[in-house]
């Protein structure tokens, strides 16, 4: 552990040895892959580890003894210099040396794209396989948008993003690129989750070929998806994204236009390499206001 560079420390743990994943693996079975690194021939042992937070060292900052305490600004530089602050360093300067010797992408490659032991079946029902823009992309009958009403699929998963040391459970719910048939779907999901913000992650075109349909009206336009009305009531560009503020009503629920809270559509620019950092922390910065 001390000769890894940055250093191991207790309670870390480990996930990828030379990018396999160890999560199913016994302690034995860890041991020997560990020592089968040295009779490889680059004698490398390139390890991905989850760093183990130093909660002691968070609560300073979250959990104020009392109202008179200062703030996190004012601080003395000692304590903000603490050992939370070197992990994060030392878990930048490995990615950044994970990225020059390749193992990082050598990790990416390994994931898997269908996760094993969870099965696709409610996607590749017959009446189903038209909603699916791709025939390899589809959702986990586990994990899957089920719809009220006759037709229950869209091509829909939930998806949890555990942050275990601090105890927090990111929740999203990602879709594809809605189809001319599936905005419909699309639009039910945003009525029945009560959804505010919408992350549009993709272009409509690239290269000529169709990546996503419009699913919302340009301002001040109204269009009606199945039963569902979308007004889109403003339209806010900049360089990298584009903000736009709409209203969705449903229909048919006692004859009423009853009106869901703002959706805030951020479209970003997927060509990443053209972006600078700024824009892209403007865009997530913009996202959580």
């Amino acid at each position: 552990a001390d000769k890894c560079i940055p250093k191991l420390n207790e309670g870390d743990q480990i996930v990828l040895i030379n990018g396999r994943d160890i999560s199913e693996h016994t302690h034995d079975q860890v041991v020997m892959f560990i020592k089968a690194s040295r009779e490889s021939h680059t004698r490398e042992l390139a390890l991905l580890v989850r760093r183990k937070v130093h909660l002691s060292v968070v609560k300073q900052f979250v959990e104020p003894k009392s109202e008179d305490e200062v703030d996190s600004q004012n601080l003395p530089e000692a304590l903000l210099c603490s050992e939370y602050a070197d992990t994060l360093e030392e878990s930048m300067e490995q990615l950044r040396k994970g990225l020059e010797s390749g193992t990082v992408i050598h990790q990416f490659e390994q994931l898997y794209r269908k996760k094993p032991g969870l099965a696709v079946t409610c996607a590749k029902v017959p009446q189903n396989m038209d909603k699916n823009r791709y025939k390899d992309v589809l959702p986990y009958d586990a994990t899957r948008i089920i719809l009220q009403g006759d037709e229950d699929y869209i091509n829909a998963n939930y998806v949890n993003m555990e942050i275990p040391s601090v105890g927090i459970v990111n929740r999203y719910i990602a879709t594809q690129g809605p189809l001319p048939h599936t905005c419909a779907h699309f639009w039910q999901v945003v009525w029945d989750h009560k959804l505010s913000l919408i992350i549009m992650l993709t272009t409509l075109t690239e290269r000529g070929r169709t990546k996503c349909h419009q699913y919302w009206p340009d301002p001040p336009d109204v269009m009606e998806y199945g039963g569902f009305r979308v007004r889109c009531h403003s339209e806010d560009c900049t360089i990298a994204y584009v903000v736009r503020e709409m209203v969705i009503t449903n229909v048919e629920v006692n004859a009423s236009c009853l009106k869901l809270c703002l959706s805030k559509l951020n479209e970003y620019i997927c060509r990443w390499v053209d972006v600078c950092c700024m824009n892209i922390y403007m865009f997530i910065k913009d996202v959580y206001t």
